[in-house]
């Protein structure tokens, strides 16, 4: 972990201990009251009550974050060569699960009818490991002992596998979702959800340019899906991508990737340089025959 990352590590530590306090006692509001506030606000017929139940249920999702953060440090320690798995959390900010109430469509297909209790990512936990084994070998510890069967208190009850099914927009990882104490018959936190991602270090720096762009250029790639706005961006990460998929285990893409990229490549005036760093970095990969 670099310094950088320890300075956000420990910003991260203390803002989510000040939450843990803050969030230390029952939920305030029943599931049905914090769902009709949602509606106000997906219908943009809300008042400030609204946001502050929002706000209130977001703030309880600390403590079953904290819970599970310190249970993946602990089980991490398992894998072979651990040393440079960096861990990760964060609470999803107030205004971007408003954004996300109030998206026409979370799937550029069908209608947003989307509850906040039904967002499984309010909590979120981020295991960036070195490679796709790793990831594979920290997925299969997880769902072991999480597993109906298990000792532990706390149970996956979901899956996705971006690196069998990649995202249309070239996102790749592993998600699971865990539902906090959900073996217990009472618990204050009693099935909360906390999303655990699961990416190697090359997934999260497509993913974190994918933000940065958003930022520079200011676009919305990481959360509009409208197919037909910035296509030149989306395909340059959907190709990078499948780069992506392809060289995480090994230093080789397919040919139909390299000639789709490079193709593309050759249809862009305004990148320069770029154009020529891209073909040094695909020189250096070995194409499958």
């Amino acid at each position: 972990m670099n310094k950088y990352d320890m300075i956000v590590y420990l910003k991260e530590t203390k803002a989510m201990a000040k939450q843990t306090f803050h969030s230390a006692k029952r939920l305030k509001h029943s599931k049905n009251k914090i769902n009709k506030a949602s509606k106000r606000i997906r219908k943009n017929e809300h008042n400030q009550d609204d946001i502050n139940v929002i706000r209130d249920y977001r703030a309880h999702h600390a403590e079953p974050l904290a819970i599970i953060t310190r249970m993946l440090q602990k089980k991490s320690t398992k894998l072979k060569e651990n040393n440079d798995i960096i861990i990760a959390h964060r609470l999803k900010r107030l205004e971007t699960i408003i954004d996300k109430l109030q998206r026409k469509t979370l799937d550029g297909k069908t209608r947003n009818t989307m509850k906040v209790t039904q967002m499984s990512d309010i909590a979120g936990c981020r295991v960036i490991l070195t490679n796709y084994g790793q990831v594979l070998a920290f997925r299969d510890l997880l769902i072991k002992e999480l597993s109906p069967t298990s000792s532990s208190p706390h149970l996956i009850v979901r899956e996705r596998d971006y690196n069998k099914h990649m995202k249309s927009s070239g996102y790749s990882g592993i998600h699971l979702i865990v539902k906090t104490f959900e073996k217990e018959n009472k618990h204050e936190y009693k099935s909360f959800d906390v999303e655990i991602q699961l990416r190697t270090k090359k997934q999260h720096m497509w993913a974190t340019s994918v933000e940065i762009i958003d930022i520079l250029e200011s676009k919305s790639l990481k959360t509009n899906y409208d197919i037909d706005r910035d296509k030149r961006w989306r395909e340059f990460f959907k190709l990078t991508g499948e780069i992506v998929i392809e060289t995480d285990s090994k230093l080789e893409i397919s040919k139909t990737t390299a000639l789709k990229f490079i193709f593309f490549l050759s249809t862009l005036s305004y990148l320069g340089d770029f154009k020529i760093r891209v073909g040094f970095v695909l020189s250096t990969l070995t194409i499958a025959e």
